[in-house]
This record gives C-alpha cells, structure tokens and sequence, in this order.
C-alpha cells in the first residue's frame, strides 16, 4: 500500500487499505487495484506471484477457480468507473471542464 500524497484526497477504500483510490487536483488520480483484470491477467499474476498466494495460504488453482465470481463481482464496479473516466475524458476534449467522478457510481 503507501501513503496518501499530499493534497491527495481519497476516492476509495476498504477495510483492509485506507487507501485504494485517490485524486490530486482535477489532473491526477492513483489506483492500487486492478479495473481492467480479466481471467488472464489472474492467471499472469499467479504465475509471477506464487510465493505471495503459497504465504497466505491459497494456491494458484484455488485463485483461478475464484475467478470467474469474483471478475462478475469487479463489472459492477469497473462499468460505471470507467464510464465516468471516459464522460469526464470526453468532457476536458469538449472544454467542458471538470465533472465529478464520484456521481453514478454504486
């Protein structure tokens, strides 16, 4: 995980990290999660991170047959997520200005 930045302020969170998502200014964000993860992603990760899942008990067979519930679960979230990164993208190529992340989501 890692520290807030300064003027950074937090988008997102859980109770394991205070800090998954964060904003500086109108410019900047940070992720420390995944959005666009999808099966083989899982499966790369397993393969570079074995010895993180062995420590922590899980086994890359266990990992990729969670998969598949848990990227459903990650679709209700990155849809909207991205939707309104592209609606605020789209918005800064009109001149339109700032927009606020945060409306629509769930």
């Amino acid at each position: 995980t890692y520290e807030l930045p300064p003027g950074g302020g937090i988008l997102a969170s859980n109770d394991r990290y205070a800090h998954q998502a964060f904003r500086i200014g109108s410019m900047a964000w940070g992720f420390q999660f995944h959005l666009e993860v999808d099966r083989d992603a899982v499966a790369a990760f397993t393969g570079a991170f074995g010895a993180d899942l062995a420590a922590v008990g899980i086994t890359p067979e266990e990992l990729l047959d969670a998969t598949p519930a848990e990227l459903v679960s990650l679709e209700t979230h990155r849809g909207p997520v991205l939707a309104r990164f592209a609606a605020l993208v789209g918005a800064r190529a009109l001149g339109l200005g700032d927009c606020d992340l945060a409306v629509g989501l769930p």
